[in-house]
């Protein structure tokens, strides 16, 4: 169903876009085996979004649809901001991947930091995504864990795709 699972709330839907379309305009491109050192193939990178009308459509158990989309993931980022630790959705399902054993990654927003995170987040790396390298840093954490053994592209100066996802994130308002 997908390989990569995007926790949120739905105040915090705009970020979660922009990251799920930052991830696959990056990981859906050519991967190369570091053993090899040539392409290997061409990926398809499937990322898991509640607000997807094509992934949960009209009459479908929704809830069903996130545990089979947690079960069949490989990375779950939780997307954490100020209201999103409020809030119990985020913990149901970043907890049901700490039990799935899935690949938990904690990505902050505003002036939240996986430092100050609450346990057990604080004891994963995470990242806050305003932060320079932090959008590079989730994509090769991401590809890693999708692609062992292969490497991902160094991050270009000038990344017209972390230049959007740096817009959409600029827009985001995060609460008070």
């Amino acid at each position: 169903m997908c390989e990569i699972f995007i926790s949120h709330i739905h105040e915090d839907e705009r970020a979660a876009k922009a990251i799920s379309s930052f991830l696959s305009d990056k990981l859906n491109g050519s991967i190369t085996d570091r053993l090899k050192g040539r392409t290997t193939h061409k990926s398809s990178i499937r990322i898991f979004l509640s607000e997807d009308q094509f992934q949960i459509r009209l009459g479908d158990d929704w809830l069903e649809k996130i545990s089979s989309a947690l079960i069949s993931a490989k990375v779950v980022i939780a997307l954490f901001s100020k209201e999103a630790l409020t809030r119990s959705w985020v913990h149901f399902e970043a907890g049901g991947a700490w039990f799935l054993e899935k690949k938990l990654i904690p990505v902050c927003l505003g002036d939240i930091h996986p430092e100050t995170l609450p346990r057990p987040y604080s004891n994963k790396q995470g990242c806050n995504l305003h932060d320079n390298d932090a959008p590079y840093y989730l994509y090769q954490s991401v590809f890693n864990s999708l692609h062992p053994g292969g490497i991902c592209q160094p991050p270009r100066s000038s990344d017209p795709g972390e230049n959007s996802l740096n817009h959409a994130l600029s827009r985001w308002k995060g609460s008070a």
